[in-house]
């Protein structure tokens, strides 16, 4: 390649990647490294295991597209999209989130293969305790999709003062 791509787009993921799971996803992963290069990037996924139709996303993502060409995002920022699994007229709409704290709250089933040995399949549920449009598993629970600017910025600023304090003794 001789010069840099104008976007970057990752997905259409099947399941979405919500919360905290952003942190477990490629397609996250993979528009995180297009912003770290200065590439304007997106990851989109739809909330969703079973086959389904992508009639949905793709106008979604056309429109994200559409903003993405026509605005800068800042250094290092990146679109993480997620769509509800439905038709297009049953989209209530659009709304800008924030990351909520949703995560899967995981158990392991043991099982035996066909040559009798053990392995273990992980099982469990989703848990969503955030409760407002603000959020990103809440809007898409909610029939809307959900676009999130995150950045991998994860030190946490707010703790390292008293690091450095309990290190130094």
């Amino acid at each position: 390649m001789t010069s840099k791509p104008d976007l970057i787009l990752s997905g259409i993921n099947i399941g979405s990647n919500l919360g905290n799971n952003i942190i477990y996803s490629g397609t996250v992963a993979a528009a995180v490294e297009g912003a770290a290069a200065g590439i304007p990037s997106v990851a989109i996924s739809i909330d969703s295991y079973s086959p389904i139709s992508f009639e949905t996303s793709k106008v979604v993502v056309c429109k994200v597209i559409k903003l993405l060409l026509n605005n800068t995002l800042p250094n290092g920022t990146l679109l993480n999209v997620n769509v509800p699994a439905c038709e297009l007229e049953d989209l209530k709409g659009y709304k800008i989130t924030i990351q909520g704290n949703q995560y899967f709250n995981d158990n392991f089933d043991e099982r035996i293969d066909p040559r009798d040995r053990k392995y273990y399949w992980m099982t469990g549920e989703m848990v969503d305790n955030d409760k407002g449009l603000e959020y990103d598993g809440f809007s898409v629970a909610n029939g809307y999709a959900s676009i999130t600017p995150i950045n991998f910025e994860m030190t946490n600023m707010d703790y390292i003062d008293e690091l450095k304090r309990v290190i130094k003794k």
